[in-house]
């Protein structure tokens, strides 16, 4: 996307005398934002050769905040060639990479998903008893199965990874088998 966005940028600049120029051109119902229509027509309308699946997925990018319309601040973030814009492009895409980082690891963990959808109602019943025995709250439990670091510091980190929640698991049960002895 961002060197298309860098094509679309120049030729903005070179059919309009300003971003506030080509946005108003844009939007055609003249309601301050550019719906998905107007989008997709303004960005065709620069005859840059892009395939409906590239103008489509634009649109979605420029899209920050998930409305389904494009407002001026958006537009400008996207297509500013300012220092300002170009800090928020490059923060954006840190964050749309952190994103797929965690659908990777999502992903990475889709196994351990499909295991625990085959265990037995009675199992799980047994698990969440156990662990709700020892942790009194959500935040509790999420330290609990998270677990530490071999010097005894709390793991950081937001979401649990399989082999952080099998170690989890695995404390539950010596804790139990201790409680029952």
């Amino acid at each position: 996307v961002p060197e298309v966005e860098q094509e679309i940028r120049a030729a903005l600049l070179g059919k309009f005398e300003s971003l506030m120029v080509a946005f108003r051109a844009w939007d055609r119902n003249k309601s301050n934002s550019l719906s998905r229509t107007e989008m997709r027509d303004g960005i065709q309308s620069l005859n840059l050769g892009l395939r409906d699946s590239e103008v489509e997925a634009l649109v979605d990018y420029a899209d920050m905040d998930g409305n389904g319309s494009v407002d001026f601040p958006e537009f400008r973030q996207m297509f500013g060639s300012d220092a300002k814009s170009k800090a928020l492009r490059d923060q954006r895409s840190a964050d749309v990479l952190k994103i797929e980082r965690r659908r990777e690891a999502r992903a990475a963990d889709s196994p351990l998903l499909e295991a625990l959808e085959e265990v037995d109602s009675q199992s799980v019943a047994v698990f969440w008893g156990l662990l709700q025995s020892l942790c009194p709250s959500i935040r509790d439990a999420f330290v609990f199965l998270k677990g530490f670091t071999p010097g005894g510091a709390r793991r950081k980190g937001t979401e649990i990874f399989e082999w952080e929640f099998v170690e989890g698991i695995e404390r539950l049960a010596l804790l139990d088998s201790i409680r029952a002895a």
